[in-house]
């Protein structure tokens, strides 16, 4: 998790403050980009993902959807992405 959760830092910096959320499932999780030009970044952290996972010889799925969803304010203060879209993609 720690490899994930640093490629998916990296992905978050590249972006506006609040354009992309990161929702960790302990195993795995959702990230959600928010802006109007979201698909070279989806495409170059998906591509992250995968060649980490063949480095280290490991299997990861990854799933994508394009689709809308609703934010509110989760448990800990962050922000918490919800809606059948968020349980459909995966």
């Amino acid at each position: 998790m720690a490899a994930i959760n640093a490629i998916v830092a990296e992905a978050i910096g590249r972006r506006a403050p609040e354009q992309v959320i990161w929702s960790s499932g302990g195993d795995g999780g959702h990230v959600i980009f928010f802006d109007e030009d979201w698909q070279v970044d989806a495409v170059e952290l998906m591509a992250r993902l995968c060649g980490w996972a063949r480095s280290e010889r490991i299997m990861l799925r990854v799933t994508g959807h394009v689709g809308q969803v609703t934010t509110l304010p989760g448990a800990d203060g962050r922000t918490q992405a919800v809606g059948p879209g968020i349980n459909f993609a995966g």
